[in-house]
C-alpha cells in the first residue's frame, strides 16, 4: 500500500467547537481539524493562556500557533461577549469539548452540561468528581511516568513530550467520535467526561497487570522502573540503537563477523546481549568497541540483514532532515521558515465527499439506562500482532464494539512476554481485553476463505504488519473494498509504507530513538530512553482507535467505507510537536530534567522530606501559587517573576526562591495547599503505591477485571465516562478457539 498523503475528509461537514485552553484542547482539537472538522476555538476576554508559552516568532508564542492550525479562532473582549459567543456558536455545532480546570473560573461554562441537546465533552486533570489541577508535571507525578526515566536516587525527571496532554486530548477525540457515531445510528446525545490521569494510567495497563501477584517478578513490566538508565550504544558517527531479540543464533554467528564482535556467546542468545533492559548492559562495552568504527547507517543494515533492530538516536532540531521523517510527509506548509507544525499523523483515503452535517441514521434511541456503549453493534476483526495493533482494537471493544482477534496457529508474539500469573501471560491478556479470538491459518485456502466471509460482515478490519504482508495474502484495501464497500480499513506501521526504514522492525524504544523522543529526554548527546517498554506502542494505539472511530463516523454519514493509517513515527513526532517547535527555534532548554522550556514554574522541587510536582502555566496559577508561597518566606516574589516570559528567562532565581520555602513542610502540606488554591501541582508516586491503593479498593486510577476463571486482572480504569452508555472495562479475552468454518469467525 502506497503511503496515505492527501487532506483528511473524514468529518468533513461536522462543526465542533473547542472551548478549553492550554495544549489538552488544543491537541484534541487539530486531531479533529486535521480529520476534516471544521473545528471554531472560542477564547475567553484574556485569551487562550497558551498564547504567553514561550518560545515566540513576531510576538506569537510557536506552541499557540501550532496548535491552532487549521482553526477558526474567534477572540472576546468581554465575558458577556464570550458568554454570548459560546450560546451563539453551540446552538447549530454538532459537539463541544472544554476543559473546565483551564479556565480561571472552572465554572464559567457549567450552564453547558444542562444543555439536552449538545455532545459535550469535559476534559478533566484528575478522576471523575476532582476539581484539582494537576497540569502536564502533576498527571505525569501522580499516575508514576517519572519513575521511568533517570534511576531511583536521582531527583525526579519529566517525559520531555506532552504525553500527558496528547493522550487525554486522543481519548477525547475517540469520546467525541463515539458520540457522535452513537448520535447518527440513534439519535442519542450525551454528555462524556474524560479524565487525564486515568488516560495515562490506561496506557500503563501493562505495568498494572504485571506487577499484581506474578507467578515470578520478571519481566521489563516488572523491572523497568527500578532497571537502569537506557542509554545508547554509540557508532563512529553518533549515538544508535542496538537491538538483537528476534535474531537467531545462525544469522547472529554471520554478523558476529561482519561486526567483529567478541562476546563468548556460551549458554547466551541474541537476546541475552543486546537491546533494552538489566542483561544487555553488561555487554554494552563489548558491543561499543566492536560497532565503534562503523557508521551508523552501517551498522543499521548489518543488523537489520540479521532482523534485529538499530536506528540512529536524533536531536529534535534535525528531525525535519531525517530521510525517513520526510516520506512521511508530516508537516503541514507554513508561510516562514520558523519551526513546523506537525499534522496529526492518521491518513485515508475517502470514499466520496461526505453528506451534509445533520444528517442522522433513523434507528430507535437508547435506553440510556444500562445502555452498552457508543459502539455497540460494530463488528471488528482485529489481525493485530505484539501491543500497537491490539491495544487500538481492545479501545473499541471498551466502547461496546464486538471485536474478534484472529490469530495464527502459532499465535501472537506477545505471547512470549513475561511475567505470567497463575499461567496466564499478562501483557497478553491486558492488551486484549474484550475480545474473542479465532485460530486461522491465513496461508491456507480455507483461512483465507473464512476471513473474507468475516470481512463481509463487519463494519472495521484493522491491522499491523509490515508493509506488503496484507497484499501477499491478496488483501490489499481494494480487495477488501471489492467484499465489503462499507468497511474501515485500518492499517498501522513502524515507520510508514515508503521510504529507507520500512523494511526495519519497529519497536517502541527505536521509535523513541528516531523520532527525537531519547534526545528530548536526555541532554547533549546523550539520549535517554523511557523505560516503560509499550509507552509508545500504546499512545500510537490510541491515536489508532480515534482513526478507526473517524472511519467509522465516515461510514455512517455517506454509507462508504475507507482506508485510514497511521504510525508510531509520526505519533511520536505529534506528541512531541511543542519541545520540536522550541528546539528548532533556538530555544534553550532547562538543565533541571525535570522542567519545560515553554513556561516557569515547572518541574520537581524540593520540600522537607522530599518533592514536589509544580506545573504553573499562567499568569493567574502564578499568582495563585504566590499567596500560598509567600506566608512561608521573608520576601515576596521579586519583580522578574511577573510574567512567563520573565519567569523562563530567570529560572535558576526562580526556584532558588521557590525552594527556600517549600523545604520548610513535607509534601503533602503543600499538595493540600496548592490543591485549595488552584495551583497545579501533585506528590511524586511510584507505581507500588499506586496499586497498592487500588488493591485496596481505591479504583479511581486502577481497577480490576476478571472473566477467565484466574485472580483479577490490574488494568488502568476506564479514561471515560458517558452519560448515555456504559463503558466499564471488558473482562480478559476468550480461550481460543479453532474455527476453519467460512461462516462461523464473527459467532
Amino acid at each position: 500500500m502506497n503511503e496515505l498523503h492527501a487532506d483528511n475528509c473524514l468529518l468533513e461537514g461536522l462543526e465542533i467547537i473547542e472551548l478549553g485552553e492550554g495544549l489538552a484542547s488544543s491537541l484534541c482539537g487539530r486531531i479533529l481539524v486535521d480529520l476534516g472538522a471544521r473545528v471554531v476555538k472560542i477564547e475567553p476576554p484574556q485569551g487562550d493562556w497558551l498564547r504567553r508559552f514561550e518560545p515566540r516568532h513576531e510576538d506569537v508564542s510557536l506552541a499557540h500557533r501550532h496548535c491552532s492550525m487549521g482553526k477558526e479562532i474567534v477572540t472576546t473582549r468581554s465575558e458577556v461577549e464570550y458568554q454570548n459567543a459560546v450560546t451563539a456558536a453551540t446552538a447549530t455545532a454538532d459537539a463541544v469539548f472544554d476543559h473546565p480546570q483551564s479556565h480561571q473560573d472552572p465554572t464559567s461554562l457549567a450552564w453547558l452540561r444542562s444543555r439536552e441537546d449538545l455532545v459535550l465533552c469535559d476534559i478533566h486533570d484528575g478522576a471523575f468528581g476532582e476539581t484539582t489541577r494537576l497540569g502536564e508535571n502533576g498527571i505525569q507525578a501522580t499516575t508514576g511516568l517519572c519513575g521511568y526515566l533517570g534511576s531511583v536516587e536521582d531527583s525526579p525527571r519529566s517525559v520531555r513530550a506532552d504525553v500527558a496532554s496528547l493522550a487525554v486530548a486522543s481519548f477525547a477525540a475517540q469520546a467525541i467520535l463515539a458520540a457522535l457515531f452513537a448520535r447518527e445510528r440513534t439519535g442519542v446525545r450525551t454528555v462524556v467526561d474524560v479524565s487525564a490521569t486515568r488516560s495515562i494510567a490506561s496506557i500503563k495497563s501493562l505495568t498494572w497487570a504485571a506487577q499484581h501477584c506474578p507467578d515470578a517478578w520478571t519481566g521489563f513490566h516488572c523491572n523497568a522502573e527500578t532497571g537502569p538508565v537506557q542509554v545508547p550504544y554509540r557508532a563512529a558517527d553518533g549515538p544508535i540503537s542496538f537491538d538483537l531479540g528476534a535474531v537467531s543464533m545462525p544469522a547472529y554467528d554471520l554478523l558476529e563477523g561482519e561486526l567483529g564482535l567478541d562476546i563468548d556467546m556460551t549458554d547466551l542468545t541474541p537476546s541475552d546481549i543486546a537491546g533494552f533492559g538489566d542483561d544487555a548492559t553488561r555487554y554494552r562495552d563489548a558491543i561499543n568497541a566492536a560497532i565503534g568504527t562503523m557508521s551508523a547507517h552501517d551498522v543499521g543494515l548489518a543488523v537489520q540483514r540479521a532482523r534485529g533492530i538499530s536506528v540512529p538516536y536524533t536531536q529534535l532540531s534535525h528531525i525535519p532532515d531525517v530521510a525517513q521523517v520526510q516520506c512521511l510527509k508530516p508537516f503541514h506548509t507554513t508561510t516562514d521558515s520558523v519551526g513546523v507544525a506537525v499534522k496529526t499523523p492518521i491518513r485515508s483515503a475517502c470514499a466520496t465527499a461526505p453528506v451534509e452535517s445533520g444528517r442522522h441514521t433513523s434507528s430507535e434511541p437508547l435506553d440510556s439506562a444500562g445502555a452498552g456503549g457508543p459502539l455497540a453493534g460494530v463488528k471488528v476483526i482485529d489481525l493485530g500482532i505484539a501491543g500497537v495493533g491490539p491495544w487500538g482494537a481492545t479501545l473499541l471493544a471498551y466502547l461496546g464494539a464486538d471485536v474478534v482477534k484472529i490469530e495464527s496457529p502459532s499465535g501472537d508474539m506477545i505471547q512470549q512476554v513475561e511475567p505470567d500469573q497463575n499461567g496466564r501471560r499478562t501483557t497478553y491478556a491486558a492488551l486484549n481485553l474484550g475480545k474473542r479470538v479465532r485460530v486461522l491459518d491465513l496461508k491456507t485456502a480455507d483461512g483465507l476463505a473464512a476471513l473474507e466471509s468475516a470481512i463481509r460482515e463487519s463494519d472495521v478490519i484493522t491491522e499491523n504488519f509490515r508493509p506488503g504482508v496484507m497484499a501477499r495474502f491478496g488483501l490489499t484495501p481494494a480487495d477488501i473494498v471489492a467484499l465489503n464497500p462499507r468497511i474501515v480499513t485500518f492499517s498501522s506501521t513502524g515507520y510508514g509504507t515508503e521510504g529507507p526504514f520500512t523494511e526495519r522492525r519497529a519497536t517502541d524504544g527505536h521509535i523513541q530513538a528516531l523520532s527525537g523522543f531519547a534526545a528530548a529526554n536526555g541532554r547533549g548527546s546523550t539520549p535517554e530512553v523511557l523505560r516503560y517498554n509499550g509507552f509508545l506502542d500504546l499512545l500510537t494505539s490510541t491515536m489508532n482507535a480515534v482513526a478507526m472511530i473517524a472511519g467509522l463516523v465516515h461510514s455512517a454519514r455517506t454509507g462508504n467505507g475507507t482506508t485510514v493509517s497511521n504510525t508510531m513515527l509520526g505519533t511520536a513526532l505529534f506528541a512531541e510537536q511543542v519541545a520540536m517547535a522550541s528546539a528548532l527555534a533556538g530555544a534553550e532548554e532547562p538543565t533541571n530534567l525535570s522542567e519545560r522550556a515553554e513556561y516557569a514554574p515547572a518541574g520537581a522541587y524540593r520540600t522537607k522530606d522530599g518533592w514536589v510536582a509544580l506545573d504553573v502555566r499562567n499568569d493567574h496559577e502564578w499568582a495563585a501559587l504566590q499567596s500560598v508561597l509567600e506566608p512561608h518566606g521573608n520576601s515576596a516574589a521579586p519583580i522578574e517573576f511577573v510574567t512567563n516570559a520573565e519567569r523562563t528567562a530567570n529560572r535558576d532565581l526562580l526556584r532558588r526562591w521557590i525552594e527556600d520555602r517549600t523545604r520548610r513542610l513535607p509534601t503533602r502540606a503543600w499538595t493540600l495547599m496548592f490543591h485549595r488554591s488552584g495551583v497545579p501541582g501533585a506528590a511524586y508516586i511510584r507505581d507500588a503505591e499506586n496499586l497498592c491503593r487500588a488493591e485496596a479498593g481505591d479504583i479511581s486510577l486502577i481497577t480490576s477485571t476478571r472473566g477467565d476463571g484466574h485472580d483479577p486482572l490490574f488494568v488502568g480504569a476506564s479514561p471515560w465516562a458517558f452519560a448515555a452508555f456504559g463503558c466499564p472495562v471488558p473482562p480478559p479475552p476468550q480461550a481460543y478457539e479453532t474455527d476453519e468454518d467460512t461462516v462461523g469467525v464473527l459467532r
